[in-house]
């Protein structure tokens, strides 16, 4: 298991690096990854090395953003209402929702990059 603190391409761009420049051997062929942008990069630091998706590399995301969608490969994700959770982390801070565990729906969105 591998953490990134941000994802943005600065931060997480060295971290999968270090991952996808394991030998092949040793390269994990799942990457599930905590964001869609995350799951991008990683798509696109594949592509540069010659890895194969999904052959050699399967790819998933967590968000449903649209960029997924209109790349090729087709992200696979799991979408999530992300302006839902983002009113409810904001009612609960204010007090206005008690601080608890909510569950919200998520739909697979199955893409190209792991079928």
């Amino acid at each position: 298991m591998w953490n990134i603190e941000e994802n943005t391409y600065e931060v997480c761009a060295p971290v999968l690096a270090e991952i996808l420049d394991l030998p092949a051997s040793e390269r994990p062929d799942l990457l599930l990854c905590m964001s869609d942008r995350i799951a991008l990069t990683a798509v696109t630091l594949a592509e540069q090395r010659g890895i194969r998706i999904p052959e050699d590399l399967r790819i998933t995301g967590f968000d449903g953003i649209e960029e997924g969608q209109y790349r090729s490969p087709r992200l696979t994700t799991v979408q999530q209402d992300s302006t839902e959770k983002g009113r409810l982390a904001a009612r609960m801070i204010l007090g206005l929702e008690p601080a608890s565990s909510h569950r919200q729906s998520t739909q697979l969105i199955q893409g190209e990059t792991c079928p």
